[in-house]
């Protein structure tokens, strides 16, 4: 048996996108399905890796879109197959080859690996540079991997494969993306370049109100009420049409707030007392810095971000163009691409969807949230 791209518990966050992908296909939003199918089964952050093209991406978002009656059905039915059971019912005794891409974050290796250690004649491998869809991504790597274990031959043998020995899976990491590290403030020589993203230098009274409302709220317990005012919040419902902020995406969100848990919540309310026991920023930093914001942010509006941006000495503001306040959820090529040049010591200016202002130009920038009527 080969079994590619599988978990033996569904994740929270893995239930929501399955059950509310499969509640928009039957109400026939197409566009939105197709969007939210490519969204989630590419792993955005290391498209560099996968070499997973734009064309690629808008063949797969087509081919979902052009789904006939039949295969709408069979997917409706898997999804609520797969949403029906709260793990997997048994494993395989028969020889099993259990696979996935090296950086799938739909089904995460290790995920994988789980269900490999509970089956007792299994060999586990990673395809590598590919994402959740080796098969289409690795062909020839997977078609190889696929034959010379149904022929009996040694998968250790082929290119492009990692084999894992059994004992060994515990050891693999558990996060869909790189564990950042903070900025040392204490030791500033330490730090090399800083990325900030959405901030201001002195909370407005409608901006501290909003922040202490929702720790209240969340402190007892309202879920509900909580979940609704951080989307409504965060999103600029003003400028839907320019950033394509779905409805999808948006109940996305809420069920995504919803759902934290304790230790979650614990830091949410942590950091918003934080936020709330400060007059201003306390200090800026000395390195170089990015700080980046989307065009439409109304949360930390782009001339607040830029005021930071003009008080640290060795700085760069960009926006970017066509996004809201989570500029790398709305328009993640264009932001990895913005952080990935900056890192590398490219020219951010020749980065496609994004501005960039030089110094003495901050103070240009429209200060109002919406458009003066």
């Amino acid at each position: 048996m080969i079994v590619a791209g599988i978990i033996t518990r569904p994740r929270k966050s893995w239930r929501m996108l399955v059950d509310e992908s499969v509640r928009v296909l039957e109400e026939g939003r197409m566009d939105e399905f197709s969007q939210a199918v490519v969204l989630y089964l590419v792993n955005y952050q290391r498209i560099k890796e996968t070499g997973i093209t734009p064309t690629a991406r808008r063949l797969f978002y087509r081919q979902m879109k052009a789904l006939n009656d039949n295969e709408r059905e069979r997917y409706k039915i898997n999804g609520r197959r797969l949403l029906s059971v709260e793990g997997v019912l048994g494993y395989p005794e028969c020889e099993t080859l259990v696979t996935t891409g090296e950086f799938d974050s739909f089904t995460l290796p290790w995920e994988n690996a789980a269900f490999a250690a509970k089956c007792p004649n299994s060999t586990f491998a990673l395809i590598e540079g590919a994402d959740h869809l080796p098969q289409l991504e690795k062909r020839e790597v997977s078609l190889e991997l696929f034959s010379t274990f149904l022929n009996g031959g040694d998968v250790n043998a082929v290119d492009g494969v990692r084999v894992y020995p059994k004992g060994s899976y515990d050891r693999l990491e558990r996060r869909r993306s790189d564990r950042l590290v903070p900025a040392n403030t204490r030791y500033p020589a330490l730090t090399g370049k800083m990325i900030v993203a959405g901030i201001i230098t002195r909370p407005r009274k409608s901006w501290r109100m909003l922040v202490d409302e929702s720790v209240r709220v969340l402190e007892e317990g309202r879920m509900d009420e909580f979940s609704q005012a951080v989307v409504l919040y965060l999103v600029n419902y003003q400028r839907i049409k320019e950033t394509g902020i779905t409805p999808t995406a948006r109940r996305l969100f809420y069920r995504q707030m919803k759902a934290l848990n304790d230790n979650e919540r614990e830091r949410y309310k942590i950091n918003g007392r934080r936020l709330l026991s400060v007059e201003g920023v306390l200090g800026y930093p000395e390195c170089e810095t990015l700080v980046t914001t989307g065009e439409f942010d109304s949360f930390t509006l782009p001339w607040e971000n830029a005021a930071f941006a003009a008080k640290c000495p060795n700085s760069t503001f960009a926006l970017i163009e066509g996004a809201d306040h989570l500029p790398q959820l709305e328009k993640r090529e264009v932001s990895l691409e913005l952080f990935s040049t900056f890192l590398n010591g490219g020219d951010v200016n020749a980065v496609d969807g994004v501005r960039v202002y030089p110094k003495g130009s901050y103070d240009r920038l429209e200060r109002r949230r919406s458009d003066r009527l």
